[in-house]
């Protein structure tokens, strides 16, 4: 049907985040995901956005190193 969802997926530069799994805007098909869709984020809409990756790198890092 076209519509947007949000799905996690690991990102590939969308959002300017790389190798990190996030929820995101995308469309899906019968293959999974056919397009992740880039809205214009305001600046503070960005800030936040970069604040919560960074927070959720840092949990994951630490997830990661208690694990070992």
């Amino acid at each position: 049907t076209n519509q947007i969802v949000p799905c996690s997926m690991v990102l590939n530069g969308e959002y300017g985040q790389e190798g990190f799994s996030m929820s995101v805007p995308a469309v899906l098909g019968k293959g999974g995901i056919k397009e992740v869709k880039e809205f214009d984020l305001t600046n503070d809409e960005n800030e936040r956005f970069q604040k919560t990756t960074k927070l959720l790198k840092n949990a994951a890092t630490l997830v990661e190193n208690l694990l070992k």
